[in-house]
């Protein structure tokens, strides 16, 4: 993670369009999402059309591939393609999948993996230890829908569920994500978290909606 800087991470999730990758450069954005292999969402991409958001030009700005796949086999090839910042996993792979996922990007490109909450539960609570101890870079603290809707439910989970999920994982590793408007993420400062992760919120008030 050495190549990030330390202030809070904006990450942008769903961009499908290269102008939208350009406007959030301009804006000082830190990561972009691009949704592959999330079936069933209108914002996942083809594979033709995710190589050339990968392609474009960025000096900032840092592509993450979303998906909600768990097949190192699949993915790992992903670590050697110009553009991929790093990999986002969306599903419920388990610890000992992250880790050979992690092997496989290197030190260089992050590794962050989706934890879901559903009615003030993280289902993945009983293996939490040994997520945070398998070599991921960054946690997303997301309201689970269902495996239909893994995340983006613009639902914002309750504060003390969020955190006491980051500090048992520890802030600094940690995104919220969940319906974060900018009010709400100045709302959730104190508590030192890595970054936010923020999607329909963000479209609605930036002028990135394609609505």
């Amino acid at each position: 993670m050495t190549q990030f800087q330390a202030a809070p991470l904006l990450k942008i999730c769903g961009v499908r369009e290269v102008d939208e990758l350009q406007r959030l450069e301009h804006w000082g954005a830190d990561l972009a999402g691009l949704w592959f292999g999330m079936a069933g969402s209108p914002r996942a991409l083809p594979l033709d059309a995710l190589h050339v958001l990968l392609r474009e030009p960025l000096q900032r700005l840092r592509c993450i591939v979303v998906t909600a796949g768990a097949d190192p086999a699949l993915l790992g090839p992903l670590a050697s393609v110009p553009g991929v910042a790093g990999l986002q996993l969306h599903g419920f792979a388990l610890p000992s999948v992250v880790t050979q996922l992690k092997r496989a990007l290197g030190a260089e490109r992050l590794l962050i993996k989706v934890l879901h909450v559903r009615a003030g539960r993280c289902l993945e609570d009983g293996l939490l230890p040994q997520y945070a101890d398998c070599g991921a870079d960054l946690f997303i603290l997301d309201t689970f829908g269902s495996r239909q809707q893994l995340g983006s439910t613009g639902q914002r989970m309750p504060l003390a569920v969020l955190r006491e999920l980051a500090e048992r994982l520890g802030p600094s590793r940690v995104l919220a994500a969940g319906g974060l408007t900018p009010q709400a993420i100045a709302a959730l400062a104190p508590l030192g978290l890595r970054g936010f992760d923020v999607d329909g919120a963000a479209r609605e008030q930036s002028g990135l909606s394609e609505e």
